[in-house]
């Protein structure tokens, strides 16, 4: 347990999974149970094998994780610890491979939302989860706002600036979607804003992403070049399997624009071997 937590502090993800997976062999407990965790101990590695899960699983896992996830979340629930509880519904659930599919991640928030005051910092984070997640497995694009902005707005009076960012990050992706180009632009520069001061790098990667991919779509390639330049080194260091994947993707795409076709094979390669399903 602890070599897996120290293995995800320093984004080693598959070296956290065989350690969770690990500890929990050694307890004799069957990845495929379904029940919740038994005690504190099993609900911890449960819940790290989860957060190991969702960095270097491809989608198609996406569930398997969630289900551990839940696991863990519902011994905690079951004892009183909100604050592992709520901890577990505020890691990154929703899957964009999962569009439109219902998973469980969105009854999970909402169970934890019930259990923390309204308005608190805790309720911002689960928010902001909830909005993203809702978004991603329904399309609700005025409830998914709606909630993101409550998220924001609790984290500019409590000067969060790690869930402003994260809020931020998910309302330009559902603009973008709904081809409001200039609103997402707004919402994803003033999450790169706070990069400095908000150690987020999964954020980080998700808003140069996003607005990369909208200068390319509104024409300005040269924009695109450099936020998707300043993506890759960020989704280097995270160490996420789909981060780095889509940071070469989207670096490929820039550079056969560009007529860079040495380039655009070379890092179309490395993406090929990160893609879903290898």
């Amino acid at each position: 347990l602890l070599a897996g937590e120290q293995a995800l502090v320093t984004y080693a993800h598959e070296e956290a999974r065989g350690h969770f997976e690990r500890g929990l062999a050694a307890k004799g407990v069957p990845l495929t149970d379904t029940k919740p965790a038994g005690d504190d101990e099993e609900a911890a590695l449960l819940f790290g094998l989860g957060r190991a899960q969702l960095a270097v699983l491809d989608p198609r896992g996406y569930q398997e994780a969630l289900t551990n996830l839940t696991r863990a979340f519902d011994h905690y629930a079951e004892t009183g610890d909100v604050g592992r509880a709520v901890s577990i519904a505020q890691c990154p659930l929703q899957a964009s491979s999962l569009t439109g599919h219902h998973t469980g991640a969105i009854d999970l928030i909402t169970r934890a939302l019930a259990l923390v005051p309204p308005g608190s910092r805790e309720a911002g984070y689960l928010l902001c989860q909830y909005g993203n997640t809702l978004y991603y497995e329904t399309g609700n694009y005025d409830g998914a706002l709606k909630a993101l902005n409550q998220a924001i707005s609790i984290a500019q009076q409590g000067e969060d600036a790690a869930l402003e960012m994260r809020a931020l990050v998910a309302a330009g992706h559902a603009e973008a979607a709904h081809l409001h180009f200039q609103e997402s632009l707004r919402f994803d520069l003033r999450a790169l804003a706070l990069a400095s001061t908000a150690d987020e790098p999964f954020e980080e990667t998700h808003a140069l992403q996003e607005v990369a991919a909208v200068l390319h779509r509104t024409g300005d390639l040269e924009g695109a070049r450099r936020y998707a330049a300043a993506m890759l080194p960020v989704a280097e260091r995270l160490r996420h399997r789909t981060r780095l994947w889509q940071a070469l993707q989207a670096n490929t795409v820039v550079s056969s624009l560009e007529g860079e076709w040495e380039t655009a094979f070379s890092l179309s390669d490395r993406a090929l071997v990160l893609s879903p399903g290898n």
